[in-house]
């Protein structure tokens, strides 16, 4: 009888770490998803950043060609660079909460993409608010709208990765 009792602890022991060992899988399998589910939402907000940079960016555009054609820069003009400006001061601080979010994930290298497209909206919000858009204001802006995108894709892409997360994201 007690050999009995010593192979139903044995088995009941054995039954636990495999339970053990399924529990740990569904929590790696539930924490991957959740990562997956992350890395959408915050390809669709840098989709809205976006749709956002390439508005402030037509408006650049619009403002440069009249001071290159050396049209009357009047007060409309004025207000639609402010707005500009601000629109562009309000997109890099979008950035800054999804780049919070990219750092808790530890995703180092979407960090380190996301933090030059930010760096680069506070340059371009500057030098809206100094004065006139010039090509290279606008040249800068479609460097932001490349990455953007490149980044938006490159975050759909790891976040339909099946598996454990990755070092580093990206």
């Amino acid at each position: 009888q007690a050999q009995e009792t010593q192979e139903n602890q044995e088995e009941a022991l054995a039954n636990l770490d495999k339970a053990i060992d399924d529990l740990k899988q569904q929590e790696a399998q539930a924490s991957r998803e959740q990562q997956q589910q992350d890395l959408f939402r915050l390809a669709e907000e840098l989709k809205k950043v976006l749709e956002g940079q390439q508005k402030v960016h037509g408006v650049s555009a619009e403002l440069e060609k009249l001071d290159r054609e050396k049209k009357p820069f009047g007060r409309p003009e004025a207000i639609k660079l402010t707005r500009a400006a601000v629109d562009q001061r309000s997109l890099a601080g979008q950035v800054s909460g999804a780049l919070l979010k990219l750092e808790e994930e530890g995703a180092e290298v979407f960090s380190w993409a996301l933090r030059g497209v930010q760096e680069d909206m506070v340059l371009v919000a500057s030098r809206l608010e100094k004065g006139k858009p010039d090509a290279a204001i606008l040249l800068v802006q479609a460097d932001i709208e490349g990455k953007l995108e490149a980044l938006i894709e490159a975050l759909k892409e790891e976040a339909k990765k099946p598996g454990p997360p990755k070092e580093g994201g990206g």
